[in-house]
């Protein structure tokens, strides 16, 4: 029986089965299948070809706010044809993403700033639903900008606070509440007299305007770390101390309960917090608190005992998370955290709710990543071995050779097989921003080599299925579920002037549109074509 034959059997069974076995191929498959004939153009058109693809994509890759949800009915409201467009998108921001990109826009515009009214003092800015662009002006200016019109992002709302409503701002905060319809922005004023402004903005508006909701009066500057507009609660901190703050109706401030202060506290400062759940994540210097809300509000209530995780022989600078994940019994979260000296560690979080022989909840805390900068302490030749209990898959001893991994420039036989490159043309390099995506599926980070002008735009995406395992050497030193959070430059920024080292990032995680900021307060993208 000739090939054309079998292909004509093949065609000529009903098409419930031909559907079944197109459901069970991939999306390489399927483009190449449609090209065929019209009869399986038609068949590959079938919505449930397309919600079966959604769905394996949903596992590896980050999707719109619209598509996150893991079950049927977040596909109800999309019409087949946008299924397919989201998909092929989504196909191709991840063949896209770790690839040079070929432009760098740089906005606001040349006129905006010859007005003499541009802004230069960013604290920060947050990528909200993977579509709207926020950024936050110590002077007292909150803008908004649209990627999904433009790449190079259309500002949509602006507004500026003048002296008597409080500019002089010193840190925010923000979050979008569970309808996905209303944008809340809390900033700290840091001058006498010192208070929160907190702004609403509603998204749906076909004009968007950002209103002053109300200004809480404070006793003393307070720094701004994280919002949940479910639980109507803001998070504070003041010296060495987290703070929950009720929006809406202030009662005074809730001290968080912390372990007992030991003089290793003063080098164990707060880096940031955030609201996991039920509970808030403080993560510090050399460690991670987690506290339950309702025990902090009712301290005469029932309570649940803070949990408390170390990371010996590391002193974190910064840290950046993704959003909560709640799955039937624990939440999860990825921290991506820097050390100045190491490098950049990821690690994954998750608060297991307790089992039928438990009283309290559990705190697990594995490091999935790790983007070596110097030559880490626990990365040592002269480490003890690892016990049995550490890692089943750990090998008993270290390589004799151990072989760098040629994708990672890190890695250079001058000074050891973990350490980065330090030859006689290359000095160590640093960090001045990085940002882990809300899905946790890709992050980005700027690094600077010491001495050079270069500014390195680095990506990094989650390694999927099938990809090489690591080597034995690292596995022995970092463990099975620790990869190795390659070099992938995706652009580069040369320049003398110290103003345009770029100090905050953010990036649209299914888009993939990076966004710059610089010490100038100027605002750059790089789109993903």
């Amino acid at each position: 029986m000739t090939s054309t034959e079998e292909v004509q059997q093949f065609l000529q069974l009903p098409a419930d089965v031909l559907l079944a076995v197109i459901e069970h191929l991939d999306l390489t498959d399927v483009l190449a299948l449609r090209l065929t004939c019209r009869k399986c153009l038609s068949l590959c058109q079938e919505r449930s070809v397309w919600v079966k693809i959604v769905q394996e994509q949903q596992q590896v890759l980050p999707m719109p706010p619209e598509l996150q949800r893991d079950d049927n009915h977040a596909f109800e409201h999309v019409e087949t044809q946008d299924l397919i467009k989201l998909s092929l998108q989504s196909e191709r921001v991840d063949r896209r993403w770790p690839t040079l990109r070929p432009k760098l826009d740089r906005w606001p515009t040349e006129e905006y700033k010859s007005t003499g009214t541009a802004p230069t003092i960013l604290l920060g800015m947050e990528m909200v639903l993977d579509r709207w662009l926020l950024l936050v002006y110590g002077e007292g200016v909150v803008q908004l900008h649209d990627l999904q019109a433009a790449e190079s992002g259309r500002q949509v709302a602006q507004m500026q606070c003048n002296r008597a409503h409080g500019s002089q701002w010193s840190s925010f905060a923000a979050a979008i509440d569970p309808t996905h319809k209303i944008l809340t922005v809390a900033t700290s004023r840091c001058v006498p007299p010192y208070h929160l402004s907190i702004f609403t903005i509603d998204l749906t508006e076909p004009e968007i305007e950002i209103s002053m909701n109300r200004q809480i009066p404070l006793e003393s500057p307070k720094t701004l770390h994280a919002m949940d507009p479910a639980l109507d609660l803001l998070a504070l901190s003041a010296s060495s101390k987290v703070q929950l703050m009720n929006i809406s109706d202030r009662k005074g401030d809730v001290v968080v309960p912390a372990y007992p202060e030991t003089h290793d506290d003063l080098w164990n400062g707060i880096n940031a917090a955030r609201f996991m759940g039920p509970y808030v994540l403080v993560a510090r210097t050399r460690t991670i608190e987690l506290h339950h809300v309702f025990s902090a509000l009712r301290p005469h209530g029932p309570r649940t005992p803070s949990l408390m995780h170390s990371f010996p022989m590391t002193t974190f600078k910064d840290v950046s998370f993704s959003d909560c994940k709640a799955g039937p019994n624990s939440l999860e979260m990825t921290m991506l955290v820097y050390d100045v000296i190491q490098g950049l560690y990821q690690y994954r979080i998750e608060v297991h709710n307790p089992a039928e022989d438990e009283v309290h909840p559990r705190l697990s805390v594995t490091q999935t990543g790790l983007y070596p900068l110097g030559l880490p302490l626990q990365a040592s030749i002269n480490l003890a071995p690892r016990s049995e209990s550490d890692s089943s898959s750990s090998p008993t001893s270290p390589p004799e050779t151990p072989t760098p991994t040629f994708s990672h420039t890190h890695f250079l036989q001058n000074i050891g097989h973990l350490a980065h490159g330090t030859s006689a043309v290359q000095s160590r390099g640093f960090l001045s921003a990085f940002a882990m995506g809300p899905q946790g599926h890709r992050a980005m980070w700027v690094e600077r080599r010491r001495g050079g002008v270069a500014r390195e735009i680095q990506v990094w995406s989650r390694r999927r299925e099938g990809a090489a395992p690591p080597s034995a050497a690292w596995v022995y030193h970092f463990g099975a579920d620790c990869e190795e959070m390659e070099k992938k430059v995706v652009y580069t920024i040369n320049s003398f002037d110290l103003r345009e080292d770029i100090i905050c990032c953010a990036f649209s995680e299914s888009r993939g549109i990076i966004v710059l900021g610089n010490r100038l307060g100027n605002i750059s993208v790089l789109p993903i074509d």
